[in-house]
């Protein structure tokens, strides 16, 4: 092979490289949440997540709305709760060693609810499904057992599990307890 041939085909290989980084990392946030829209109102979708998950056998912890907090330190902004869900049998088994309590960060699940400036009320979760494939089991096993449970709650109150704009998670979404 030549210095010119070998000159293209390692500026081919550089230029690869590159163009995959950089379509990595424009999509990555994409990939990372998976955003549906309710047809009920803000109060009405917290609601409706809360009794769905209830009745699965999840906890709710908590319900954070942050945008009351945030109007307590002066800032005004549209409606945004953030519900905890718990399944405890999960938890158990992920927190009952070292490797599982890395992911402890994570836990309780979250689904935020808010609302658009174009009057919308979306449901928001991280794709726990894509980021258990990171890891070795029983932690992935657990992970993709929380993302279809925490979907189905999600498809039972709305009637759809199907993400907007397109989005197509790699795994099923959801969030780890």
């Amino acid at each position: 092979m030549n210095a010119k041939s070998l000159s293209l085909v390692l500026t081919g290989l550089i230029a690869g490289i590159a163009i995959t980084l950089a379509a990595g990392y424009l999509g990555a946030p994409r990939l990372m949440f998976v955003t549906t829209e309710s047809p009920l109102g803000h109060d009405q979708t917290v609601e409706a997540i809360q009794t769905a998950a209830s009745a699965s056998g999840w906890k709710i912890p908590t319900v954070h709305r942050l945008n009351l907090g945030l109007k307590k330190l002066g800032h005004e902004v549209a409606p945004v709760s953030v519900v905890e869900l718990c399944q405890p049998e999960y938890a158990a088994r992920v927190l009952a060693d070292d490797t599982g309590r890395s992911v402890s960060s994570m836990m309780p699940c979250r689904v935020s609810v808010y609302d658009t400036g174009d009057g919308r009320v979306m449901i928001s979760r991280m794709n726990s499904g894509l980021l258990g494939s990171m890891f070795e089991q029983p932690v992935s096993g657990i992970m993709r057992q929380a993302t279809a449970d925490t979907e189905a709650i999600i498809a039972s109150v709305f009637n759809t599990s199907e993400p907007i704009d397109g989005e197509a998670p790699c795994e099923p979404p959801g969030n780890l307890c």
